[in-house]
Order: structure tokens, then sequence, then C-alpha cells
């Protein structure tokens, strides 16, 4: 990590682990340099944030406090999938068919699928 006044430092090795808890990740490294004024080993938590409309986002540094740095990613790659309605109504027989078990397969050319149920007979 590069501060302000140019040092460079060792923020830490990363754990093998990303955690999850409440909509975000973490990720947390341990054991970077030490302290010149006190023999504590530096760390540092990346919290990476779901956000739909910042792509791939970029880092921020956030805070540090504990003798740990906190930076946080704000990223659509965080975001857990978007649910798919995988579903055919047929309004004139008051049909519906849930296609949920069968999302991988339909779901993806849905509307060729309904096509094709609403046109069976």
């Amino acid at each position: 990590m590069v501060f302000s006044n140019k040092q460079k430092h060792n923020a830490g090795i990363a754990s093998k682990k990303l955690s999850y808890y409440d909509g975000m990740l973490k990720l947390v490294y341990k054991d970077g340099d030490s302290y010149q004024s006190a023999p504590v080993n530096r760390s540092t938590e990346i919290i990476f944030r779901c956000d739909h409309n910042a792509g791939d986002g970029s880092p921020y540094f956030k805070a540090e406090t504990d003798h740990t740095y906190t930076i946080e990613w704000y990223t659509a790659l965080a975001c857990l999938p978007r649910t798919v309605e995988c579903s055919v109504e047929d309004e004139d027989r008051g049909l519906y068919y849930d296609l949920t078990g069968y999302q991988h397969l339909f779901c993806t050319f849905g509307w060729w699928f309904q096509h094709l149920v609403l046109n069976a007979t």
C-alpha cells in the first residue's frame, strides 16, 4: 500500500477465506509490516458492497483504525444474481405455468417457450 507521503508498506497477506455477512463480502489481509511506533503488524480489510450500477467499480480508502486499513469497493460483482421469474400465463385459458424448476432450460428462451405453450392445443 502506498501512502500520501510515498512510503510503501506491506498491508498484509490475504486470508484464504472470503466472508459474507449482511450483504457484504470481506477479504482480510493480516501480518503486514509492523508500525515504527508500536510492535503491531498492519492488517487490511477490503469490504465489497453490491452496487448493480457500479460495473467493476473501484476501491477507495475509508479509514485506518486499530492498526487496520479499511477499503470499501462498490461493485456489481459483489451482487447476488437477480431473480428471474420463469413463468408463463395463458390468459385465454386462465392457466399459470410455473417453470422455476426448469429455469436453466427455458427462461433464456422465454419468449420462444411462451409462444410454444400458448399456441399448443
